[in-house]
């Protein structure tokens, strides 16, 4: 993408062409590493952009460092509501924040199939997850729907018996699972496992 833009002349910037330098590093993942980084690369390599690190916890972690310097953010890989709701003027976002992820699906749900009464929400321990959960449990309950199982598992998910059995126990007729890739088969593998066979929608 670089050199396309660059073989165009570069980007438009109020009428000038300006070329495109791309520099990234790793974070690991880490958050105090991905905030070092972002100092880094304001303060030593001078950049004039920011693409923000993937995931909710890491982007929330390095707002402040990109408002403080006054260097445009874009949030990218990255949805929770709280990146935005911090009053910053330098942290920009396209996509729709994570409370609103479900809201089209549970939209869909009720429209497709009326009798649906009952709504289990099973969520990671992280930022993204929990503020989906949370946007997906206030606009059940918006559309009238009984939310029988609101549900935190561990980042690192080892058991999943107590989830499933308060799930099964409830009988609902939609799951939803918040999760992240690394974590998001282990509900599903169990729940097949267990012949719990239900109607599912999961979020990434």
């Amino acid at each position: 993408m670089v050199n396309w833009i660059n073989d165009q002349d570069g980007l438009d910037c109020g009428g000038k062409k300006v070329k495109v330098r791309l520099i990234y590093r790793d974070s690991e993942s880490k958050l105090e590493l991905a905030q070092s980084i972002t100092e880094a690369l304001i303060t030593q390599d001078k950049v004039h952009f920011l693409l923000s690190p993937y995931g909710s916890d890491l982007a929330l972690g390095v707002s402040p460092i990109a408002e403080k310097y006054g260097v445009i953010m874009a949030v990218v890989g990255a949805a929770s509501n709280r990146i935005f709701q911090q009053g910053f003027k330098y942290v920009i976002g396209v996509a729709a924040p994570a409370s609103q992820y479900m809201v089209p699906v549970l939209d869909m749900i009720v429209k497709k199939d009326p009798s649906v009464k009952k709504v289990a929400i099973l969520y990671r321990d992280s930022e993204f997850n929990r503020q989906v959960a949370e946007g997906a449990k206030a606009y059940a309950e918006k559309l009238g729907l009984q939310v029988a199982v609101y549900e935190v598992y561990p980042s690192s998910p080892n058991d999943s018996t107590p989830q499933i059995l308060k799930v099964k126990l409830a009988a609902p007729d939609v799951i939803i699972v918040a999760s992240h890739f690394a974590d998001a088969s282990w509900p599903f593998s169990n729940w097949q496992n267990k012949k719990l066979t239900r109607k599912s929608s999961r979020c990434q």
